[in-house]
């Protein structure tokens, strides 16, 4: 009886053994993230509402991205130009020329004083863009809070009103372009 057990086991297992390699390859693809590739944006003039964009800022041959918000600033990742949209924030640009908005998937990024980025609401949500020489001038509509750097010292990206220097800097923009995910096709 035994023998007979272990028969309709190695019988079935090579059915589905079977089953298995009659299958065509399509049925275990998966998606494939998305491809990103991003273009440094060199005039301010090809901003238009509905882009998506990110921020860097380069320091002695490093690149940085502007990642997740935290508490009033949002947060540095070191990136290359492969890595470049992977754990960035992607801000999709609205309003138009001198009152931009600035929305990620945290909401429309707002600030009511210098040094205090916020996505609640509270200040002015507008944003004039200059860019020359592929450095970006993002600054608040209320001349008062100042712009965005990137602040070499405290690796981050926050509206200062310093002025800048080699520890304060401005950022460069990206306009990204983002291949929706698609599924990986067989061989056969």
């Amino acid at each position: 009886m035994r023998t007979n057990g272990r028969s309709r086991f190695l019988a079935a297992l090579l059915a589905l053994v079977m089953v298995i390699t009659l299958m065509p390859l399509s049925v275990f693809a998966a998606e494939a993230p998305a491809a990103i590739s991003a273009q440094l944006v060199t005039d301010a003039s090809e901003l238009k509402s509905g882009d998506v964009i990110l921020l860097t800022a380069s320091k002695d041959g490093k690149m940085f991205t502007a990642g997740n918000f935290e508490s009033k600033y949002l947060k540095s990742i070191e990136t290359t130009e492969e890595t470049l949209g992977s754990d960035a924030v992607l801000f999709t640009l609205g309003g138009e020329k001198d009152a931009w908005t600035l929305t990620s998937e945290d909401g429309q990024m707002y600030t009511n004083a210098a040094k205090a980025l916020n996505f609640s609401d509270k200040g002015v949500g507008t944003w004039k863009i200059s860019i020359e020489d592929g450095l970006a001038t993002i600054a608040s509509t209320n001349s008062d809070f100042g712009r965005i750097l990137y602040n070499v010292n405290t690796p981050r990206f926050m509206n200062y009103t310093s002025a800048t220097n080699t520890s304060m800097l401005l950022p460069s923009i990206y306009k990204v372009s983002i291949e929706e995910n698609h599924v990986i096709e067989s061989l056969d």
